[in-house]
């Protein structure tokens, strides 16, 4: 959906884990890996970490063609 509607950013408004519990899975590689999803591949560009908030750029393509 995210490649179908070219959405610009994606914001996330929970952290990993919080009071010991997991909230939500790591669904991003680390800083200057990709993970292959499918026929898209999501690359780690960078990320400023800042006192509230983590800011992360990641970059999505669509690098094969579906059969």
């Amino acid at each position: 959906m995210i490649w179908q509607y070219d959405v610009p950013a994606i914001v996330m408004i929970t952290n990993l884990v919080e009071m010991g519990r997991e909230k939500c899975g790591k669904y991003w590689p680390n800083l200057g890996e990709y993970m292959e999803y499918d026929m898209f591949v999501v690359h780690f560009v960078s990320q400023d970490v800042g006192t509230h908030a983590t800011t992360t750029i990641l970059e999505l393509r669509n690098d094969k063609v579906r059969p």
